[in-house]
């Protein structure tokens, strides 16, 4: 029996690199989740590949909103790169004939060497943090729409947006530190856990700049689009198991903002980096 991610998430090959997916069930939410064109198109990606090669990252540009949930989502992959340790692969995504994404996907062969990364944030334990749906519950005019309708990750704040809002000191209102976990146990294999990573990633790195700029993910006049989106793979991992994304703010210049996260895993272990560019616009400036 398959699990409802790997439905969602599922792609069906049209031709020798192409596949068609489906599109993210939003429940009435008009703009297509972003991490879900990455994680299929890093999935899409990986069935061009010799398996003994795995992916070290992956750039996705987000070129306009997806359309609804009614149509399907189709992968074009290019071999742009085919070396003695590496490949790459570029993949476009488009859907009613119109191109909404592309990515670009490296690849590289298994190598013996030093292995090195920072210190993971001491934080409480993700068992002592209150759930996602149990916040809204709290406080719903605090969370988007996004965050009253997720369901397929847990997700549980440090703090919760409202907390960094009000937080006394303004440089620390640009950090965040989420737990994540996939709510349903996955199949073992190592790539598709890859692919979950990539899928959890976006749920709430843009978001971490919205409190350092006096904003709530709740109020109605945010406007936020992600526009850019990259993940570095340092380590295998589970993302059924708690994995800690710990989010800063980088940098704002307008209406774009940089925020950039590590992926920790309960050992304290480094398993991904992830840097986003995003657009957030406040009808209230």
């Amino acid at each position: 029996m398959t699990t409802q991610l790997e439905d969602l998430l599922a792609l069906t090959r049209t031709g020798t690199s192409t596949f068609r997916g489906r599109a993210t069930d939003n429940r009435g939410i008009t703009r297509l989740y972003g991490g879900h064109l990455v994680a299929q198109s890093l999935a899409a990606a990986c069935q061009t590949v010799d398996p003994s090669r795995h992916p070290h990252s992956i750039q996705t540009t987000f070129l306009r909103p997806a359309g609804t949930e009614d149509d399907d989502l189709d992968y074009q992959v290019d071999s742009t790169r085919e070396g003695r340790l590496f490949s790459t692969r570029s993949v476009r995504v488009v859907q009613a004939d119109r191109l909404v994404a592309t990515s670009s996907v490296s690849f590289a062969a298994v190598e013996l060497g030093e292995d090195v990364a920072g210190g993971m944030p001491a934080v409480p334990a993700p068992d002592q943090l209150a759930s996602l749906q149990a916040n809204v519950a709290a406080d719903p005019g605090a969370w988007s729409a996004r965050y009253r309708t997720w369901r397929h990750v847990d997700v549980r704040h440090v703090q919760t947006p409202r907390q960094r809002l009000e937080a006394p000191d303004v440089d620390s209102r640009g950090a965040q530190q989420v737990w994540l976990r996939v709510t349903e146990r996955q199949p073992d294999d190592p790539g598709w856990h890859r692919v979950l990573l990539a899928f959890e990633t976006d749920i709430t790195l843009l978001s971490a700049a919205l409190p350092a700029l006096g904003l709530g993910s709740g109020e109605p006049e945010v406007a936020m689009a992600s526009l850019d989106h990259i993940i570095w793979f340092h380590r295998p991992c589970r993302a059924d198991d708690w994995l800690l994304h710990d989010q800063v703010r980088e940098a704002s210049s307008g209406v774009l903002h940089l925020v950039r996260g590590r992926i920790f895993d309960e050992s304290g272990r480094l398993v991904a980096s992830v840097a986003q560019q995003g657009l957030i616009r406040s009808g209230s400036r």
